[in-house]
């Protein structure tokens, strides 16, 4: 026999052994081939709507209709019943469940039509029974939620507190992130295992590993790894900076890398460990590198810039200090300095090195008495006693005597 005569016959095997695939079943398998639907493995659902593909054991079971749909995986959205949505029509069957047990409890009963979703991951929406626009990806990613509408959800465990909770266009990205139990809304949440304890929020940004015993944190923003890491109620907070306010609360900015790093109190502290060893102080304003460097439980003082106000040390209250390097000192209340120096008089003001106004509040306009030519400026006046001196043209003085009255 010549060879062409012995290699003919192989020349039908691929065509015979599509034939063969297309006819063969594993497990319990329905093809239907008029709607071009395919459901393979034991005990699936038979769609009714086009271009479906369904594979797994127990893989949409419960399906009626469908449109568009991927199911893979061991009891994947076995539960999902297209033909309950209301006015759905053809768009009943948008959702995709890859991975054993995705969307598990999937019906569209609910606040939320559950079409438009996408679940990606063993035990993803494990207990979701309503969604619309939902994308949950990783292992148990999003498995605490009940019902959810418009959510970005990546990270193994992410959104997993075993309580069925309410979400709402949230954003969570990291293992093990925002995953306690509680209602959330508009929540940004990126990093691994961040927030990891907040319970019920609404408007909140959460940047970094960090927050991770937050209970309460509605409309506040924390960025940095381990800020506010130590807090529990940062409501109205922004905090900004590694390790910054760790453990602040509620009505805080902090702005700087080991910020306001002790405060349990409200206040404002930017910069490099401004206030940073503010505890229970309340209301402070710290800005600039290491202002109110050495305060602890003082209230309402006021510190701009570098070091300013770093010989405050606590209960000092109601100060000002201006100025790179400008404090009050320890125990002067009510008092202000303006400029390089120390101001260690409470109610009093100071300039520089020059007190302007006493703790009684007298004014002081100056220590030396001027020459009648020295350098000044019209309208300048000076009080040396026993005269009055006041500079009547330029770098022209005159003076008055004091007498008893």
């Amino acid at each position: 026999m010549s060879l062409s005569a012995r290699l003919y016959p192989l020349l039908f095997l691929p065509a015979l052994a599509g034939v063969a695939s297309a006819q063969t079943n594993v497990g319990t398998t329905s093809t239907n081939t008029t709607l071009g639907n395919l459901t393979f493995g034991a005990n699936n659902g038979n769609p009714t709507g086009t271009d479906d593909t369904i594979l797994g054991v127990n893989a949409g079971t419960a399906l009626t209709t469908g449109r568009e749909m991927t199911i893979l995986g061991f009891l994947a959205c076995p539960a999902f019943d297209g033909s309950q949505v209301p006015n759905a029509g053809a768009e009943n069957g948008l959702t995709t469940c890859i991975g054993s047990q995705a969307g598990l409890s999937m019906i569209s009963g609910g606040a939320f039509p559950s079409i438009d979703n996408v679940f990606i991951g063993q035990k993803a929406a494990l207990g979701m029974t309503a969604a619309s626009e939902e994308t949950i990806i990783g292992v148990h990613a999003g498995a605490g939620i009940a019902t959810g509408g418009g959510d970005t959800i990546i990270g193994a465990h992410s959104m997993d507190g075993h309580v069925p909770l309410n979400s709402l266009h949230n954003t969570v990205i990291g293992n093990f992130s925002l995953n306690a139990p509680g209602d959330k809304d508009h929540i940004i949440v990126i990093g691994s295992e961040a927030a990891g304890n907040l319970g019920p929020a609404n408007q909140a940004i959460i940047i970094g590993s960090t927050a991770n015993n937050l209970t309460t944190a509605s409309q506040a923003i924390i960025i940095g790894d381990n800020a506010g890491n130590f807090g529990t109620n940062v409501t109205q907070s922004v905090i900004i900076g590694s390790q910054a306010g760790l453990n602040t609360p509620s009505g805080a900015t902090i702005v700087g890398p080991f910020a306001a790093a002790n405060a349990t109190s409200a206040g404002t502290f930017i910069g490099l460990a401004a206030g940073g060893s503010v505890t229970s102080g309340n209301y402070n304003t710290c800005i600039g590198f290491q202002s109110c460097g050495n305060l602890t439980t003082g209230a309402n003082n006021t510190a701009i810039g570098t070091a300013a106000g770093f010989a405050l040390t606590g209960n000092e209250y109601r100060t000002v200090a201006i100025g790179d390097g400008a404090t009050t000192t320890n125990g002067a209340s009510n008092a202000v300095q303006i400029g390089y120096g120390f101001n260690g008089v409470s109610n009093s003001v100071q300039f520089n090195q020059t007190q302007v106004v006493d703790g009684n509040g007298d004014l002081h306009t100056g220590t030396n008495a001027p020459g009648s030519s020295d350098l000044c400026t019209p309208g300048a006046i000076r009080i040396v006693l026993p005269y009055i001196y006041a500079c009547v043209a330029t770098n022209q003085w005159m003076r008055a005597a004091l007498a008893a009255y």
